[in-house]
């Protein structure tokens, strides 16, 4: 170019350049608009995704995990059930090829997938079904932590084995919601059937686990006492296909603030935020948040049984009218939780704002109380006859959150002339010295329901306190006729108005002040890609669609 244009004068060679200069942009402009126009970006294996938890794990087990979040979620990856919660938190397939449920509501037939494969290159069928299942009726598998609540679900159900790929459930009673039962992680009968059931928590199957799921366990990193990693890999003969994501990692740290300077470090690429404050501490550059709410609701549990002043009906009922949910909201969690009401979740199946309990009003809950003979004393504290409006409220001190809660309840609630002690127990002695035996007066603690077919069978039905439920020990037979037609009934719009009938006597009864509906904030960096959990019916829900997860992708050419 420089010797064609070694003749020309200064200006000509500018002019020269510059028309270089555009017919080159074009070329490239047109060339990527081209590209655009006959490709498009595409979900591409490969990539490595690090999660902080907060605690250790313990047992990598589905039927040892419910008291253990960090286990449930690894769980979640490495164990299939025979169905699952979908994204949107529904009941959907797993293993599960199709079912069959006869006329008479009591019989299940379950037929299987036929390729599935164990990630020891095993074949899972109806035998592992089998084996499971019936592990978890036996009850001297609970003596050894197997949780009651899945033998509960259970009970009154057996088994029989058509084929290897077809299992039917034969009920001795109706059970509408028996599906859900079904989503409990399957355990391989090859690798399990050798293990005593004196050693079923020490077996080094709860620490390298075999399951079915979408990802399987290839290392786990200690750091003297303390797990410090686990590392899984996708499995490659998934039945839903291979994940995109080739390796997991689970990096363990102290407490939720050491999780967050993980990840405002690099050290990983995602973690969850339980409160505003935590959220607020996340650094924001180049991060996703997605709040993620269940429909399980935190409340306090009045035990009429031991309190005189909360045997009251109006003192119960004007507890509830002097508790500002919205201010325990906004306080400790901010958008991770919405104010309830009711034990429905406003988006649940069968709300009804009818049979809400009544909203924030000081006012109106001062006004109850004198009318009802319940005096203001010289010290602030409400009496009525020999009766001081006092009780002790019970709380697991292990969760910051729940500390907090009860301080602000305890300050709303000094407003109508209650005396409220706050009474703070570690987890396990909280559930065998206070939950279990019902000594308590009132206790803060939630409850687990779904979007879908809420279970409130084994959580107030007078039946329930005998398995560890039923917290506010409700003996009401209209309202245990309810929750058994729901367990019958299978027309929608019939079961809808048996939810509205069981709101509306839960609410005459005011057995507990509802709280809230938390979630936690799922905070990752942006080049995660492929999350559309959007309900979830427990912390674990986030993984719904974790074979789709992306880190990476490709251009292909668009189909015509």
């Amino acid at each position: 170019m420089f010797v064609a244009t070694k003749h020309l004068s200064l200006r000509n060679k500018v002019v020269v350049v510059l028309l270089l200069v555009v017919i080159v942009g074009s070329s490239v402009w047109f060339s990527i608009n081209l590209f655009k126009e006959f490709t498009e970006k595409m979900p591409d294996s490969g990539g490595r995704y690090t999660e902080a938890l907060v605690g250790q794990p313990n047992y990598l087990n589905p039927l040892l995990d419910k008291l253990f979040p960090n286990d449930s979620a690894i769980d979640k990856l490495i164990y299939s059930g025979l169905f699952e919660y979908d994204a949107k938190g529904n009941l959907a397939s797993d293993l599960a090829d199709k079912y069959e449920r006869n006329e008479g509501g009591k019989e299940y037939t379950v037929f299987l997938k036929q390729n599935v494969k164990w990630h020891d290159g095993e074949q899972f069928d109806a035998d592992d079904v089998i084996f499971t299942i019936n592990l978890i009726k036996n009850k001297d598998y609970g003596a050894v932590g197997v949780d009651a609540g899945l033998r509960i679900s259970f009970d009154g159900v057996n088994l029989e084995k058509i084929d290897d790929f077809t299992v039917k459930f034969i009920l001795e009673e109706e059970q509408f919601d028996f599906l859900h039962s079904l989503t409990v992680g399957i355990l391989p009968k090859h690798m399990w059937s050798e293990v005593n059931i004196n050693n079923f928590l020490l077996s080094k199957l709860n620490k390298n686990p075999i399951g079915t799921g979408p990802f399987e366990l290839v290392k786990r990193d200690e750091d003297g006492d303390y797990v410090s990693s686990y590392t899984l890999r996708s499995y490659k003969n998934y039945h839903k296909g291979k994940p995109l994501i080739n390796k997991v990692v689970f990096k363990f740290y102290p407490n939720r603030v050491s999780a967050i300077e993980a990840y405002n470090n690099g050290e990983v690429m995602s973690v969850i935020a339980t409160s505003s404050e935590y959220i607020a501490s996340v650094n924001e550059k180049n991060t996703e948040k997605k709040i993620m709410i269940s429909p399980s609701y935190f409340s306090i549990f009045f035990n009429q049984k031991k309190s005189v002043p909360l045997a009251f009906d109006e003192v119960r009922k004007s507890l509830s009218l002097a508790t500002n949910n919205e201010e325990i909201v906004k306080k400790i969690f901010g958008d991770i939780a919405v104010p309830m009401y009711s034990p429905l979740m406003q988006n649940s199946f069968g709300y009804s704002d009818k049979y809400q309990q009544n909203e924030f009003n000081i006012e109106e809950a001062n006004k109850l109380l004198e009318e009802k003979g319940w005096k203001m004393e010289d010290d602030g504290i409400r009496k009525k006859d020999d009766a001081r409006l006092e009780f002790t409220l019970h709380i697991n001190s292990s969760q910051s959150s729940y500390v907090k809660i009860a301080n602000i309840l305890k300050d709303q609630w000094k407003q109508i002339g209650a005396d409220v002690k706050i009474l703070e127990h570690d987890k396990n002695s909280l559930v065998v010295d206070v939950i279990n035996p019902r000594n308590f007066e009132a206790l803060l603690s939630s409850h687990s329901t779904r979007f879908s077919d809420p279970n409130f069978l084994s959580l107030w039905h007078s039946k329930a306190e005998d398995s560890g439920a039923n917290y506010a020990g409700m003996k009401d037979d209209a309202l245990d006729k309810i929750l058994e037609d729901l367990q019958k009934e299978i027309n929608q719009d019939k079961r809808r108005e048996l939810y509205e009938k069981l709101q509306e006597q839960i609410k005459s009864e005011n057995p507990a002040v509802f709280l809230f509906s938390s979630g936690f904030a799922f905070m990752h960096n942006d080049r995660l890609k492929g999350v559309t959990a959007e309900r979830i019916n427990s912390s674990k829900g986030r993984y719904s669609d974790v074979h789709l997860w992306y880190l990476k992708e490709k251009y292909v050419l668009k189909k015509k």
